[in-house]
């Protein structure tokens, strides 16, 4: 939450944190969030799991992330 005043710069710090990732992860990361409302939190991060790494392929991107994981 923030103040009405702050609102847009927070939406648009949102939008280029999600424009950050690659188009499969947006794309798995909103099935996702569509599939898992209102399902019980084991069934939940269960179909998070099954979504997030069927999407990857040949797991490049998951390389690439990896990778640069603890180095920001």
């Amino acid at each position: 939450m923030v103040p009405p005043e702050e609102l847009m710069p927070a939406a648009e710090e949102t939008a280029r944190m999600i424009r950050s990732n690659s188009r499969n992860a947006v794309r798995s990361a909103k099935e996702t969030i569509l599939e898992v409302i209102g399902r019980p939190l084991d069934d939940a991060l269960r179909l998070e799991s099954l979504n997030g790494y069927s999407c990857l392929g040949d797991f490049s991107d998951a390389r690439v992330r990896l990778s640069q994981f603890g180095k920001e």
